[in-house]
C-alpha cells in the first residue's frame, strides 16, 4: 500500500435524513473516529455535501484496495447509521 492514503467521504444530507448542524457535528466526529482506528496513518476528510451524492473518494491505493476500502467504509457508515450511538451523543449534548 501506498505511504500517502488519503480517504475523503462526502456525507449527503439525504443519507441522515437531513440532520441540524449538531447532528451533523456529532455524526461526523463519531465517524472520523471509527474510520481513524481503521485506517490510522490516512489522511481522512468527511464532507458535507448537500445534493445527495454521499460516498467515498479513496487516493494513494491500488484499484482493488480502493474497492476493498470503500465496502468496508459503507458498512462502517451503514452500522453508525443504525446504530442509536449517534443519536443518543447527540441527546446528551442537548
Amino acid at each position: 500500500m501506498a505511504n500517502a492514503v488519503r480517504i475523503t467521504y462526502y456525507i449527503s444530507e439525504e443519507m441522515l435524513d437531513f440532520p441540524s448542524a449538531s447532528e451533523f457535528d456529532v455524526f461526523k466526529t463519531l465517524l472520523l473516529k471509527e474510520l481513524s482506528e481503521n485506517w490510522p496513518n490516512s489522511q481522512i476528510l468527511l464532507e458535507r455535501c448537500l445534493d445527495g451524492e454521499d460516498g467515498s473518494l479513496i487516493e494513494g491505493m491500488n484499484v482493488l484496495e480502493q474497492e476493498e476500502t470503500a465496502e468496508h467504509i459503507e458498512d462502517i457508515v451503514d452500522d453508525l447509521i443504525e446504530s442509536v450511538q449517534w443519536e443518543d451523543e447527540y441527546d446528551d449534548q442537548d
